[in-house]
């Protein structure tokens, strides 16, 4: 679902969640890259729903940290919790009527500040379905949107120009694996 402002809610997440780096391409080793992120001018391009700054990297971080072992973990209670308690937090639910006479649930920041803007992203990414699909790449951790029918990526990239392999990479470990072991 795309909002009436124009974005898709999960991109503004994944945006958030996708400030670890990978150097060099090395797998499973991401280094946090938010600071730099928001010091940059062009972060208020990336980001101009959010009008974020170095001010609000501590926030930002913790936002991103328990929705980062949100994605990673989605049966984790803990995870969810951690993130449920900063929802309680941040956001105030309300009802919001539509033209048809009908209502819908949204929810407002208690005080508007970039971290609450995201936490409401993801709520509407959890209303529209698009949370159910992000993953993060288990080799090198990149958040992506599961946009597949059937919803079964695993890995950020199979591979190609300008992009990671993870994909490419895991199954020639698995192929080299059963070849050393006899089963080829």
């Amino acid at each position: 679902m795309v909002t009436e402002e124009g974005w898709r809610p999960i991109e503004v997440v994944r945006g958030l969640l996708n400030t670890w780096r990978i150097p060099d391409e090395q797998p499973r080793t991401p280094v946090d890259v938010l600071g730099a992120v928001l010091a940059e001018p062009a972060a208020a391009e990336e980001w101009p729903d959010l009008a974020a700054g170095p001010d609000d990297e501590p926030a930002l971080r913790e936002v991103r940290n328990a929705l980062r072992r949100l994605v990673e973990a989605p049966r984790d209670a803990a995870a969810l919790a951690a993130v449920d308690e900063l929802v309680r937090a941040r956001l105030v639910g309300r009802l919001e009527p539509v033209a048809d006479g009908s209502l819908r649930a949204g929810w407002r920041p208690r005080v508007d500040s970039p971290d609450a803007r995201v936490l409401v992203a993801f709520l509407r990414a959890v209303a529209d379905g698009d949370w159910r699909r992000t993953r993060a790449c288990p080799d090198c951790h990149w958040v992506f949107v599961d946009r597949s029918r059937n919803n079964t990526r695993v890995w950020c990239s199979m591979g190609g120009v300008g992009s990671r392999a993870c994909g490419s990479a895991a199954k020639m470990r698995r192929y080299r694996a059963r070849s050393a072991a006899g089963h080829g």
